[in-house]
């Protein structure tokens, strides 16, 4: 995500979480669906360059080393 790329993930632990809306969620061992998935994201640049732009955007907002480093202070600060 942080690279621009479109994902392609299985909804697993908090992958759904991170990836919607910004990527592509596949069945955990759907070969078929993540062949396509990968087909889609080949076949269509458009779509593709918008992933990639929202799963960049996603990443710098919530999960750069500021945004984390603050969270975590507040975090601390709170239990203080």
């Amino acid at each position: 995500m942080a690279s621009g790329l479109p994902v392609i993930a299985t909804p697993v632990g908090g992958v759904p979480e991170v990836v919607n809306g910004v990527g592509t969620l596949v069945p955990v061992g759907d070969v078929a669906a993540l062949a396509a998935a990968i087909a889609t994201l080949r076949d269509q640049a458009s779509l593709r360059a918008q992933l990639g732009e929202a799963a960049r955007a996603r990443a710098v907002a919530q999960h750069a080393m500021p945004v984390v480093l603050a969270a975590y202070r507040a975090l601390y600060a709170s239990l203080g």
